[in-house]
């Protein structure tokens, strides 16, 4: 399998008819900032600055008293969107003074587009909430010759394609988890990728073994919420899912390539209490018996 460097790929713009899902799973609000184009080097756009800028307002909501009296949507810019730019291309900088380029001036030098990913998102996150997450994701790194031991928390990401058993699993704990999907061609046991995109998963679904996403997409960011049912193909040896993108790719087959999820390393409030609850209640029970 070739994958293009998420540099060149995740700059798709291309909007198209879509089907939107007929509720919104997601009892949480995302960001509403919009995918744009720049004009620099190898220029596109910057769907991944932009879900990743939206998932830290859903952070803000979904887990207030762990996120919310931080800087996560805006870090040290004056909008969500000034930092939505600065977050992919100008570069930002820390509370500590600390210098971070942006993610595709960096994707653009070595190509190791997912390990880049990973670790933009993790710097921005600790930078401006730190102490607060727990990180986890899913990405075959070895198809981009890299490997997690040089990222921040890099043993949390398993070098495989996503699985549903992840996604659930971050959509049970209400993590925000992006996703990169790639439109592919396959000849024979080879697949080669092209041009791909970054969207924010809400929920996933089963219905009789029939998994289905839902998802927001940064090119309509205010347009409800997307579905699409999940498919498995083999890359590689490896199982990977696979969906048709209705909105950007106007309904092609596309590779979900990497998963990766946030969310608090401490529980809400709220959490805290029904364990306290249950605790009580089996210990009453204990008592009893």
């Amino acid at each position: 399998m070739r994958l293009r460097p998420l540099s060149a790929a995740l700059f798709l713009l291309a909007l198209a008819p879509a089907q939107l899902a007929q509720a919104a799973p997601c009892d949480y609000q995302f960001g509403t900032v919009s995918n744009e184009c720049y004009t620099g080097p190898g220029a596109g756009g910057i769907c991944v600055a932009a879900s990743f800028i939206n998932g830290m307002v859903y952070l803000q909501n979904a887990f207030p008293s762990v996120y919310g009296g931080t800087a996560l949507p805006t870090g040290n810019l004056s909008s969500q969107k000034a930092a939505m730019e600065a977050w992919a291309v100008d570069g930002w900088t820390a509370p500590n003074n600390t210098f971070n380029p942006g993610y595709y001036s960096i994707a653009t030098q070595d190509g190791k587009t997912f390990g880049d990913f990973w670790q933009g998102m993790v710097a921005w996150t600790e930078a401006f909430a730190p102490g607060r997450t727990a990180y986890s994701g899913q990405a075959p790194l070895s198809l981009n010759d890299e490997t997690s031991a040089s990222l921040t928390f890099g043993n949390n990401l398993q070098n495989l394609f996503p699985t549903v058993g992840f996604l659930s699993a971050a959509a049970n704990a209400n993590d925000y988890v992006e996703l990169s999907i790639y439109e592919y061609t396959r000849n024979g046991d080879d697949i080669t990728t092209g041009a791909g995109h970054a969207i924010n998963l809400a929920n996933i679904t089963c219905d009789n073994g029939q998994y289905t996403i839902y998802y927001q997409d940064p090119n309509a960011p205010t347009s409800g919420f997307f579905s699409a049912v999940l498919n498995t193909m083999d890359v590689d040896g490896q199982t990977a899912l696979h969906f048709a993108s209705d909105f950007t790719f106007g309904g092609q087959d596309v590779l979900l390539a990497t998963a990766f999820a946030e969310g608090p390393d401490v529980p809400e409030p709220a959490t805290l209490s029904l364990l306290g609850l249950g605790l009580a209640a089996l210990a009453l029970r204990r008592k009893r018996q």
